[in-house]
């Protein structure tokens, strides 16, 4: 199409690049609705791929972002865009703008969750994590804040659509937003502390392992938080009870067999404590970590360690 090729030879202006954009995604709404030409759909949306990325869009407007979200399948064409051309730039502000924007419309949390199932966003993981975490805190914050609650189940849900396919993804970049932000935080002001108010919900069931737990405390940068949050398994029978969600059961299983790994003894003595390792790991899993523990403590009294 013109634009499209306009865009790659010219830069536009910022407004004018918001309206080509409205414009083509106007055409490419009707095109969806009207007929059954895939092929030329996918040309129209192509075009609109290839003006942002070569203008250097930095965010979607949310009147352009809503028509696009409502194009027919949007995320079906965009997924076979993907596996032909490199469109990661566009998906990935497309998938930025959703977050902002679900945070007050739920079309579009609910079209978010469907596209980070559907497209590949493995390499920007890490920005989509700091924006949901960044409006918990925000929220938190607040005080008396009556969303606070909404707020948490928000991101809960777009943390587990990213889990299913990035859950490596997903805990490094947790992990990572939480060691700069305790060396950023003001004095007394934990961020581990402030998301768990945000995700915490059933504060009336304390003995229930929450996914905040799994995800902010058992590979929290700071050992003493890792070796409560072991600690409070170990008290909460939940292994034996086994009736947690089946997806958070094994995230839980997979962190606590990460925890006998730990450079912390205290941490993999906690892990120990735990009853029922022996149902969560193969034979062999467990005498590797055993085998690696072994060899860590038999080091540190060769070195003259406690």
């Amino acid at each position: 199409m013109i634009v499209g090729v306009l865009a790659t030879r010219a830069t536009l202006a910022p407004k004018l690049v918001q309206d080509l954009i409205i414009f083509v995604a106007r055409a490419a709404q009707h095109d969806a609705l009207e007929s059954v030409d895939l092929p030329w759909l996918r040309v129209t949306v192509m075009a609109i791929i290839s003006l942002v990325q070569s203008q250097s869009v930095q965010e979607f407007r949310k009147k352009p972002l809503m028509i696009l979200k409502d194009i027919r399948d949007f995320s079906g064409v965009l997924s076979v865009l993907s596996s032909e051309f490199n469109i990661e730039n566009f998906v990935r502000l497309y998938v930025e703008s959703l977050v902002d924007c679900s945070t007050s419309d739920e079309s579009c949390h609910v079209h978010l969750i469907e596209t980070m199932e559907t497209l590949p966003i493995k390499n920007f993981v890490e920005r989509i994590v700091r924006k949901v975490l960044g409006n918990c805190i925000k929220a938190s914050r607040v005080t008396d804040n009556p969303d606070i609650n909404r707020t948490g189940i928000w991101a809960k849900k777009i943390f587990a659509a990213i889990e299913k396919k990035y859950s490596c993804e997903l805990r490094d970049a947790i992990r990572k937003f939480l060691e700069e932000s305790e060396i950023n935080s003001v004095k007394g002001d934990s961020t581990s502390k402030l998301l768990s108010l945000v995700f915490d919900e059933s504060k009336s069931m304390p003995s229930e392992i929450s996914d905040a737990n799994i995800w902010f405390s058992l590979d929290h940068p700071k050992a003493v938080v890792r070796q409560s949050a072991l600690s409070k398994i170990a008290k909460s029978d939940i292994l034996k009870k086994n009736t947690a969600n089946p997806q958070k059961f094994i995230n839980m299983q997979d962190a606590i067999i990460r925890s006998l790994y730990d450079d912390d003894l205290s941490v993999v003595q906690a892990a120990l404590s735990i009853e029922g390792l022996a149902a969560i790991s193969s034979p062999r899993g467990l005498l590797k970590a055993y085998d690696d523990l072994l060899v860590k403590c038999t080091d540190i009294i060769h070195k003259g360690g406690q």
